[in-house]
């Protein structure tokens, strides 16, 4: 290896290594460098409703949502290239669950005339109004199940009492979708978070972020937004195509977190040389370069099966797969950084000190490494 250690710096998984012409994706990523490049550093801090916004005037939040109620309805492999540049700018905002998942459930519940689904689209297209789903009933649930809160006619009307788990940056939410049993059926109640009964424990994350847990006691809620068998598959769907753009950005996160290190090697010197000239040096970054690559196959292998069939269960082993790999490969690579730039890399200031904290986040959302290897051999015996 020579003194200088190097590997590409975008072995991403966008659509220009895969649809190299298409134009749509060349200028969607030219877009979101130009747009990253031009903002401040956002590593150390929390969500916010200014960087939301920014987003939503990019179009970004509603890339997936349909052209009838003004989104984009662009391809999975779009949102990929977005996911890919908020891990590279370690941006913290909650993209996957709030806008992914959001625009998913849009595409596939919303009844053509629906005020409340028109307000739930624009909330995509502003940004102004931030809209979450919650739906794990456990912690670390990976796949959608049967809900555990329940609806029934109380008073007036109806009300809601269960608990919900991993609702992420509750600070910037203003309202809940929630899962909830109703009448028999899975249906879908939306909540304002600041409703009578309802009560939020936050938990702090790595970087500077929260995660709650949300207790429903007696909340009163209108009529569901949707009921029956199809909230069930929306919200698997939704769910999927989540960890999809997760692990999309947990990619951006570890081969940022390398390049940086790289550069670091290159130009820190220790006994009068480089220490990128050590070979024992240059041995880990290898072996986190091949962590990563392996990381970038299986999410355009999750991402063409996507395309081709995004409910399949096959598609949802290869993006099981995908999330536990990217994970995996970005937790290496950013300790390896740490290690490698000594105690500059636990500094709170330090970016590769930062990439190691929202690949510690990114890697638990939505289930971790090893709940995801558990739900791949599952999809996979399931489908021989």
């Amino acid at each position: 290896m020579s003194a200088s250690p190097r590997m590409d710096s975008r072995c991403v998984p966008t659509a220009l290594d895969m649809e190299t012409d298409d134009e749509s994706c060349r200028m969607l990523l030219d877009s979101a460098e130009d747009f990253f490049r031009r903002q401040p550093p956002a590593a150390g801090r929390a969500p916010s409703g200014a960087a939301w916004r920014a987003l939503a005037d990019q179009g970004w939040l509603a890339l997936r949502l349909p052209e009838a109620y003004g989104g984009s309805a662009l391809p999975a492999r779009h949102g990929a290239i977005v996911a890919e540049a908020l891990g590279r700018a370690l941006w913290p905002e909650p993209v996957g669950s709030h806008a992914v998942m959001m625009a998913t459930l849009v595409r596939l519940l919303a009844k053509p005339g629906s005020e409340v689904w028109a307000g739930v689209a624009q909330s995509l297209l502003d940004g102004r109004h931030v809209l979450a789903c919650t739906w794990q009933d456990q912690a670390q649930q990976t796949d959608f199940a049967a809900p555990a809160c329940l609806v029934e006619p109380g008073g007036a009307g109806l009300r809601l009492r269960g608990r919900k788990f991993g609702l992420a940056a509750a600070g910037l939410t203003d309202a809940l979708l929630v899962t909830a049993t109703y009448d028999g059926q899975t249906a879908l109640f939306e909540v304002p978070l600041g409703s009578p009964g309802v009560v939020r424990r936050d938990s702090a994350t790595s970087d500077g972020g929260s995660v709650s847990v949300i207790d429903f006691h007696n909340v009163a809620v209108a009529s569901p937004l949707a009921c029956g068998p199809a909230v069930g598959l929306a919200l698997q769907s939704a769910l999927d195509e989540a960890l999809l753009m997760a692990s999309v950005q947990l990619y951006g996160v570890g081969d940022s977190a390398l390049q940086t290190t790289l550069a670091y090697l290159r130009t820190r010197e220790q006994f009068g040389q480089p220490i990128g000239t050590f070979q024992a040096l240059q041995h880990a970054c290898v072996d986190a370069a091949v962590q990563l690559m392996l990381a970038r196959a299986a999410c355009r292998r999750a991402l063409d099966a996507h395309a081709q069939n995004a409910d399949a269960p096959a598609t949802r082993a290869a993006i099981a797969a995908a999330k536990a790999r990217a994970s995996d490969a970005a937790l290496v690579t950013c300790r390896l950084g740490v290690q490698l730039h000594g105690a500059m890399g636990y500094t709170a200031q330090s970016y590769i000190g930062q990439c190691l904290k929202i690949a510690l986040r990114l890697s638990a959302m939505l289930g971790s490494s090893a709940s995801h290897r558990r739900r791949f051999m599952a999809l996979e015996e399931a489908h021989d």
